[in-house]
């Protein structure tokens, strides 16, 4: 069976970006993210995954809203130099970019 690229937003993925928040966030419940973000992941093509991982992401993360964005800005890590070596890796921030935040 051929890879499908909606399957680059999976579980193991999807721990990753718990464990990121985690790291900056430790009240961030990486296990109850996981598995809000898997539950009906399979039905869902490329970027309805990466939406439902963003609004899962937006549900579990602290708020108001600056310090949600605070933890997400720590939970990035050090900027890259570059990217054009790092293949796929550097799509995993799309949920990220799907967040609905506003501040109002």
């Amino acid at each position: 069976m051929p890879y499908k690229l909606k399957h680059f937003f999976d579980r193991r993925l999807i721990g990753s970006i718990a464990e990121d928040l985690e790291r900056v966030h430790p009240e961030f419940d990486t296990q109850r993210f996981v598995s809000a973000c898997v539950s009906g992941l399979s039905r869902l093509e490329l970027i309805a995954r990466a939406a439902h991982i963003a609004e899962v992401m937006q549900r579990e993360l602290p708020q108001p809203y600056p310090r949600a964005l605070s933890v997400l800005m720590k939970s990035l890590g050090p900027e890259l130099e570059h990217s054009e070596s790092f293949g796929m890796a550097p799509f995993r921030y799309l949920p990220y970019t799907l967040l609905a935040w506003f501040d109002g």
